[in-house]
């Protein structure tokens, strides 16, 4: 999402904004108003409308001004409350009807794309382009000898440092680079503090939590 939006804003035929709001279950839409203001108004002191009909009308004449299409960017966009998912197809309409161009780029959890299907969210929903990253999933074997590879000398052999066995199970039981990196610490520590070398499914075994494919986690990497 960061190279995107670096994209964007070096090609310099859309206009980016991003919401920089940490708390996003408490975000609103006067929230992500006030970012496209900070980010697209070009005077010293930015001065935000408190009442709501006018706040609106001067958003539009701004990107209307701008003469280039808008592109707002939100992450960890699952914590949105559905009022304000609403609030930003209404935003997108109105500058629309002054003439402008918006558009939102949500990224967040696999839930994020569940909540936009959902029967009562088919006003948002219905109007979304859905992309699903599933980042290195399947791919496991060849990031842990891509990072292996990153963090040694060259011509160090990967079957020197892990076994195949090893690297096997850990491509089977792990699927997102921190659990990758994680476990890969651990599993180091462990070997050096046990004299062995290389590193064996039994190291593996030993650190591997035991909750890692529990229902919970489990949830909430997929929901």
């Amino acid at each position: 999402m960061r190279r995107l939006f670096e994209v964007l804003e070096k090609e310099g035929k859309i206009l980016v904004s991003k919401s920089l709001s940490l708390d996003k279950d408490r975000a609103t839409l006067p929230t992500l108003i006030a970012a496209l203001f900070y980010d697209l108004s070009t005077d010293k002191e930015i001065k935000i409308p408190s009442l709501g009909e006018k706040r609106e009308r001067e958003l539009r004449d701004l990107i209307r001004k701008g003469k280039k299409p808008v592109a707002l960017f939100v992450d960890e966009a699952h914590d949105l409350h559905y009022s304000t998912l609403t609030g930003l197809k209404r935003l997108i309409e109105v500058v629309e009807d002054g003439g402008g161009t918006l558009s939102v780029v949500l990224a967040g959890h696999p839930k994020l794309k569940n909540d936009l299907r959902r029967p009562t969210m088919e006003e948002i929903g219905y109007r979304a382009t859905v992309f699903s990253l599933e980042g290195i999933v399947g791919n496991q074997r060849e990031y842990i000898e891509w990072l292996v590879s990153k963090c040694t000398i060259e011509d160090t052999h990967i079957s020197d440092i892990l076994s195949v066995e090893a690297i096997d199970l850990l491509a089977m039981r792990l699927r997102t680079p921190l659990q990758i990196e994680q476990h890969l610490t651990l599993a180091f520590e462990a070997a050096y503090l046990f004299g062995e070398k290389p590193v064996t499914t039994a190291i593996i075994e030993s650190v591997l939590s035991k909750q890692i494919d529990d229902l919970e986690p489990t949830l909430t990497r997929t929901k």
